[in-house]
């Protein structure tokens, strides 16, 4: 029998008659584990007529996240977890996000579009330090003047220009974009990064946005929309998952690190700004450090000490950072795909697959046959 769980304030399992911030305390990854165990419960008794069927969870992203903490919480009930790109360790800043995307453009196109890129991002920061904020303006087409007196709205400028590109890059999932994208952004038609990286923004966005709106009202409207039928909510989930971001498990996207070609300019304050404005002043600094060390704390981070869970991921996925690549316990192990993005290793097996990604998909296969085998009891009179 194969069946899916639905987490709770997604979907239609709506516990609240909106999504005020008061209403998303319930939104707890403990509370939606019991969940989860509760409909393993129902299936079992009720649809199976089997209460000692055995059961494995299989989840990408945050759904393997889980997974793989219901293994650890529940093993009398969850026989075993394979879990791909499933990022366990909660994190305040998650610098390695933007290095690996840099990595990714290297290994997808060149070390010339890297250094565009690069280039790209120091020039509009130079223009900005030489007060020239106009011309970015200008190049960019902001809806409104760009504001040297705003930090927040310079931050936001360059994190919306990083976001855009990347967007750009990872088209409909396709990681072969970023060659084609590479391909403008390196054309001889350009003198400058900035330039080619203006052009590209402009062109790739036009038919959806008049202008570039770097309003900071205009970044978290979305994230304050507390309707549950609103659009953002209903089909993306993006205050829901906000709000676990800014209360469990963080990782912000900052470009604190050198390793990368986005500039330095997006930092903690940003997203820290964005969580306060969506939920409330009550998100501190000091408030999210605690929420990401009792989440590494009640789950473990990357040693949560759990048996049958099988950990994948992709070397070119930036979730492998905030996941488990190396890891060895009874009847668990983890594994790194070389040149794969995320989740490559969920799909059935194709003529098209490596070598490597098949040993992948092969290890998931066997762990799963090793689980679902018959007990083993040392013990035989």
């Amino acid at each position: 029998m194969l069946a899916t769980f639905e987490h709770r304030y997604y979907g239609n399992s709506i516990p609240v008659e909106d999504y005020s911030t008061e209403n998303l305390r319930f939104l707890r990854s403990e509370q939606v584990l019991f969940d989860l165990i509760e409909l393993v419960d129902f299936l079992k008794r009720e649809v199976m007529n089997d209460p000692n069927a055995r059961v494995i969870l299989h989840g990408v992203a945050q759904a393997g996240t889980l997974a793989s903490w219901a293994r650890q919480r529940f093993p009398n009930i969850i026989d075993g977890a394979w879990v791909s790109s499933a990022p366990v360790r909660a994190t305040g800043a998650f610098p390695e996000f933007a290095e690996d995307v840099g990595e990714l453009i290297r290994e997808k196109a060149s070390d010339q579009c890297y250094n565009r890129i690069s280039q790209a991002f120091n020039g509009a920061q130079h223009a900005l330090d030489a007060g020239r904020a106009d011309r970015l303006s200008e190049m960019f087409n902001t809806c409104d003047p760009l504001s040297l007196e705003n930090p927040l709205e310079v931050e936001l400028f360059f994190y919306a220009m990083m976001l855009s590109l990347e967007t750009a890059m990872v088209a409909d999932g396709d990681i072969d974009n970023i060659g084609r994208v590479c391909d403008r952004l390196t054309s001889d038609e350009f003198s400058t990064g900035l330039e080619a990286l203006s052009a590209l923004l402009m062109n790739r966005y036009a038919d959806v946005r008049e202008c570039f709106d770097l309003s900071f009202d205009t970044f978290v409207q979305y994230l304050t929309d507390v309707d549950i039928d609103g659009e953002a909510n209903r089909e993306l989930g993006l205050r829901q998952s906000a709000y676990q971001t800014c209360t469990e498990f963080g990782a912000f996207p900052t470009t604190s690190s050198p390793d990368q070609p986005f500039g330095n300019r997006v930092t903690y304050d940003l997203f820290l700004a964005e969580c306060q404005a969506a939920f409330g002043e009550f998100i501190t600094k000091d408030l999210v450090y605690e929420a990401v060390r009792i989440t590494n704390l009640h789950y473990g981070g990357d040693d949560p000490r759990s048996t049958n869970v099988l950990f994948t991921n992709g070397a070119l996925d930036p979730l492998r950072h905030v996941s488990i690549t190396e890891y060895q316990n009874l009847l668990s192990n983890a594994r790194v795909t070389p040149r794969e993005f995320t989740a490559a290793d969920i799909v059935s097996i194709q003529d098209s697959d490596s070598e490597e990604l098949l040993e992948t998909k092969r290890m998931a296969a066997q762990y799963i046959s090793t689980w679902l085998g018959p007990s083993i009891n040392p013990v035989r009179k």
